[in-house]
This record gives C-alpha cells, sequence and structure tokens, in this order.
C-alpha cells in the first residue's frame, strides 16, 4: 500500500463530527417519521442485497493496484468529511464494520433490549490496514451470509424499542434495518466517485 505522508492529506473535519446541521434536521423530522422503515421487508432486503453486488461489481472494475490508494471525492450528501479521502477497500471494510454493528441493534431491539453501546460515527472508521484482497474476501463472506444471518435472529421486526443513531434521531429495529441499504447507496455513491477519480 502506497505510504504518504501526513502532511500530504487534505485536512477534513475531524471523525464523528456529522453532516450538516440543516441536514440532520431533515432526517429527523422528515425521513424518520415518513420514510424511514415504511417499505415491507422484502424490499429492503433486496435492496440490501441490490447495492451490495453493485459496490463489488464498481470494485472489482477498479485495478487491483489501485483498490488500496486514496482518493479525495467531493463532497457528498450523507457522507462525512472525514470520510471523503478513503480507498476502494476502506469503503468495503466500513461497509462490513457498520453493517454488523446495525445487525446487532437489529437483533437486540427485536428482543426488545437496548443495543450494547452508543451509535457513534467516529468508531465505525476504517483503519485501512488490511490488504485489498483480504477486504475482499471479507466483503464476499459479509455480502451473501450477512442477512440471512440476521433475519434468522429477529425475534419481533416490529418491536418498538427504540435506540438513537446520531442523526436520524430513535429508531425501531424495522427502521434501523432499513438504514443498511440507504447507507449502502452513500457508499456506492462514493466507490462509483474513487474510479472516475482515479
Amino acid at each position: 500500500m502506497e505510504k504518504i505522508g501526513k502532511s500530504d492529506e487534505p485536512k477534513l473535519a475531524p471523525p464523528g463530527a456529522g453532516i450538516p446541521l440543516p441536514a440532520r434536521i431533515f432526517l429527523q423530522l422528515v425521513v424518520n417519521p415518513f420514510v424511514a422503515g415504511r417499505e415491507d421487508r422484502e424490499k429492503m432486503r433486496k435492496r440490501f442485497n441490490r447495492l451490495h453486488e453493485k459496490i463489488r461489481e464498481v470494485y472489482l472494475s477498479i485495478p487491483e493496484k489501485e483498490r488500496e490508494r486514496k482518493v479525495l471525492v467531493p463532497p457528498q450528501r450523507g457522507l462525512e468529511d472525514s470520510s471523503r479521502y478513503w480507498s476502494a477497500a476502506m469503503v468495503l471494510e466500513h461497509l462490513e464494520i457498520v453493517g454488523r454493528a446495525i445487525g446487532e441493534a437489529v437483533v437486540n431491539l427485536s428482543n426488545g433490549k437496548m443495543p450494547v453501546g452508543k451509535a457513534d460515527t467516529a468508531r465505525v472508521k476504517p483503519q485501512g490496514k488490511q490488504s485489498s484482497e483480504s477486504i475482499l474476501a471479507s466483503f464476499e463472506s459479509f455480502r451473501s451470509e450477512f442477512i440471512p444471518g440476521l433475519e434468522s435472529r429477529i425475534v419481533d421486526f416490529n418491536s418498538k424499542t427504540l435506540a438513537p443513531h446520531p442523526w436520524f434521531g430513535k429508531l425501531t429495529a424495522r427502521k434501523w434495518y432499513w438504514v443498511l441499504g440507504m447507507h449502502a447507496g452513500i457508499h456506492l455513491e462514493q466507490i462509483e466517485a474513487i474510479r472516475r477519480l482515479m
């Protein structure tokens, strides 16, 4: 992996700084109550699978030697400033980290329990230390096995138990499940931008 000095990296907001306040207000007052989790479960499941498959296709279209190179993408809706300077491999790593964390939240909430720990965007950033090959292998397992494994552990998909998201506000298991697909859509746009800018 190509190493660059800290002085050569772009100056971005710190991890966890979040998205602009107007966007957070919109997510909490409009998207959370009127959009999140409104689709049926099958449609949400299909979106997750479709978007992760597309992300895999974009990743594989990037030359192997370029998959670990960081690329600064333009500001993008739903993407923290600190996340704009990632490699394609880091995008895959992040999707798995966040996906597994959300999965645990869904399972806990479906059992009427609060998830362990607080959702924090600063804590789910990729480390960027694994090779592009190992990231791909891990992502392939995640992409193909995650939803079936999650589905088998959900007790009450419509449980009213709530857990806060730092941008959306309090979400149920159904709404957290919905976030899985929306999150993938944001990072599909990011990895497509990475490919274009190489």
